[in-house]
């Protein structure tokens, strides 16, 4: 197997060491200015790096990786991997040469390119039959919007040309909208599914019962996503209390009603118990 068909197999390969590297640079300037190498650091640097470049080469190596696996369609093509590839490579040359607006910018177009390659593969999945469809998942491409949005609302907000609210419910969304929405898909639906809590509809189910399950279900995700977008608004409103508030409560929801935060009933592996740990750690951080 070529090396280049393994990175579309398996684009973690890639994205996942070239995350390592952004990380050690968005650090660099502190250990140049502690070295006595640099007489100032730029906080500005640092944060781009690690928002548009260190967290979303994780995400994007994992979720390129589980989703062609997930719903059984096709890998990661050519022409996608260019695309993802190179937007990070013009975001570290803009955000290097302190372009900042052309960074957002090109980081937008990431985060689009992202949009497409889920929807692709969602859209063509279909669950087992009588199986009940992945809503949860519903949460990744979500992110990718907040983190789409976040980002346009801080350049109008940057630019004065919005009032400063934009600039404060904006830049949460970037720095935590994009990564803890697609953190609560994803473990929404893995975690009940490797500890055995996953909740699926009875059998005996008519189809018109099925159907008004499913739209519960729908329903019930809808409503905790509106809650979690509007809690960055109110975090740039009234402050960080009744956002966080209004955030982790949403959050907590969806881990309840999945079974995310069920305890097992039978031997879990170990693996198992570090997931499920890790899913309430998750929870008790966001309160």
């Amino acid at each position: 197997m070529s090396a280049n068909h393994i990175i579309l197999r398996e684009p973690y390969r890639f994205f996942f060491p070239v995350g390592i590297m952004m990380g050690w640079i968005g650090v660099s300037p502190w250990i140049l200015y502690a070295a006595h190498v640099k007489d100032s650091y730029s906080m500005m640097f640092h944060s781009s790096t690690q928002t548009m470049l260190y967290v979303p080469c994780f995400i994007i190596g994992f979720l390129t990786t589980f989703i062609p696996r997930f719903t059984r369609t096709e890998y990661l093509s050519v022409s996608e991997f260019v695309s993802l590839a190179g937007s990070f490579l013009a975001i570290a040359v803009c955000v290097t040469w302190e372009q900042w607006f052309w960074a957002q910018m090109i980081y937008i177009m990431l985060l689009a390119f992202l949009t497409g390659f889920v929807l692709a593969r969602l859209k063509d999945f279909k669950p087992s039959s009588g199986g009940r469809p992945p809503l949860e998942m519903m949460w990744i491409p979500a992110g990718v919007l907040i983190g789409i949005t976040g980002v346009v609302l801080m350049i109008f907000g940057q630019n004065n040309i919005m009032s400063a609210l934009f600039l404060k419910a904006g830049k949460p969304m970037m720095d935590q909208g994009f990564l803890l929405a697609v953190t609560i898909g994803v473990g929404a639906f893995l975690i009940p599914r490797i500890l055995g809590t996953y909740r699926e509809y009875p059998l005996r189910q008519t189809p018109d019962e099925r159907k008004k399950s499913l739209k519960q279900d729908m329903l019930f995700q809808i409503i905790c996503l509106t809650a979690y977008v509007l809690s960055f608004w109110i975090e740039g409103l009234w402050g960080t209390v009744g956002g966080y508030g209004l955030r982790a409560t949403s959050v907590t929801a969806v881990y309840l009603r999945s079974g995310t935060l069920r305890w097992p009933p039978g031997h879990v592996p170990f693996y198992g118990k570090l997931a499920g740990a890790s899913a309430r750690m998750f929870v008790i951080g966001l309160w």
